[in-house]
This record gives structure tokens, C-alpha cells and sequence, in this order.
């Protein structure tokens, strides 16, 4: 959580402002989902270099539009 935070370089909104407690329970809340659901929530794992990881979401986009 921390980690994915950093990554906003300084700009934070209301929500960004809560408690690493409180991103660790949405977190938690989403994985929770797509286990319950993986046909319609993804877990994208991230990678240090975001090209990857924007790869990684088209790649499980193109794979669900096409079921």
C-alpha cells in the first residue's frame, strides 16, 4: 500500500489522506472480491516498470472482451 501510494509523486485527494490501516482494508476488500469473482475482477500484479504494468492491464482487458 505504502509503495502504490508513493507513486502519486505528492498529489493527494481526500481519500489518499486516510490511514495506510484503511488502504490495507480496501485492499484487502478487493482481493476478497476477486476471489469471490475472477471472471470480473483481475488482480494486475504491478511491475516496476509501469509500461509493464499497462501491458499487463490491456492484456487482461483484451482477454475478458473477448469471451
Amino acid at each position: 500500500v505504502k509503495k502504490g501510494l508513493s507513486h502519486r509523486a505528492g498529489i493527494s485527494d481526500r481519500i489518499e489522506q486516510r490511514s495506510i490501516a484503511y488502504h490495507n482494508r480496501v485492499r484487502q476488500g478487493y482481493f476478497k472480491l476477486a476471489k469471490l469473482d475472477p471472471a470480473r475482477i483481475k488482480v494486475i500484479k504491478v511491475a516496476a516498470d509501469k509500461n509493464i504494468t499497462q501491458e499487463r492491464i490491456r492484456k487482461a482487458i483484451a482477454e475478458n472482451v473477448l469471451r
